[in-house]
């Protein structure tokens, strides 16, 4: 028998009411946070959005007491106003844009360096999925850094929805051998083109062994996040068009 998802809530008891009464602390809370955090969003606007997530809570859940009703009241209403600020931004598409060039950009270092003769090319002679590797590690990055550029309220709600990405990336980062965290956090976290990191290594090198340098630890990083379960980035964050 399929189960129908559209059905009304319950309706709202006696209980539910008081328990949302006694939980409205937690919606204030973290609307506070919101604020502090750098949410541009008035503070009305997600109080009013969270009430939402702790009413729906409380009539849902009336068996649930204490510790076990706020910890699902707490991912509820938070929830409730990531909807809200989901609504007014679509930052999800800029991030996209930004992690699709980086991976382009990826790719044209890898052709460019394949141009070139002798040991570079050799160097760089790998496995088809290990280039798609690489993409895909430059496609995070991009995306990743890339909440940097948007308004306080879009990077609140992207590190947010994000969490585990992020928190994936620094970890599976901190793992790579100093050269390759080197020429990575130089890339994207600094924003400096490859011709230039070539000259700030030490010694300095050329620039088609700084772009070697570059898509192997591009490689070992995507790696390191599939090992870690990062497959894809959240499924909403896709260029236009997509």
């Amino acid at each position: 028998m399929s189960t129908d998802n559209s059905q009304p809530p319950p309706p709202l008891t006696e209980v539910a009411r008081q328990r949302f009464t006694d939980h409205r602390w937690l919606v204030r809370l973290l609307a506070q946070r919101a604020k502090a955090r750098g949410v541009s969003a008035p503070e009305k606007e997600l109080v009013s959005s969270g009430n939402l997530g702790l009413m729906e809570t409380a009539v849902r859940h009336v068996g649930l007491n204490g510790d076990d009703f706020v910890k699902v009241a707490w991912a509820r209403v938070a929830g409730a106003m990531l909807d809200h600020l989901r609504a007014e931004h679509r930052f999800s598409q800029v991030l996209g844009r930004l992690a699709q060039g980086a991976g382009e950009s990826y790719l044209a270092d890898i052709a460019t360096s394949r141009g070139s003769s002798g040991e570079t090319t050799e160097l760089l002679r790998r496995d088809v999925a290990e280039d798609a590797m690489g993409y895909f590690a430059a496609w995070v990055l991009g995306a990743v850094t890339g909440i940097r550029a948007l308004d306080p309220e879009q990077a609140y709600v992207a590190r947010q929805e994000w969490h585990r990405v992020i928190t994936d990336l620094g970890a599976a980062m901190s793992e790579l051998p100093v050269r390759d965290y080197q020429v990575l956090h130089l890339r994207y976290y600094e924003g400096i083109e490859l011709k230039d990191i070539a000259f700030k290594l030490s010694p300095p090198v050329q620039y088609a062994t700084v772009t070697a340098y570059h898509r192997d630890a591009l490689v070992r990083l995507g790696k390191r996040l599939r090992a870690r379960g990062i497959k894809e980035l959240p499924s909403h964050a896709k260029p236009d068009g997509e």
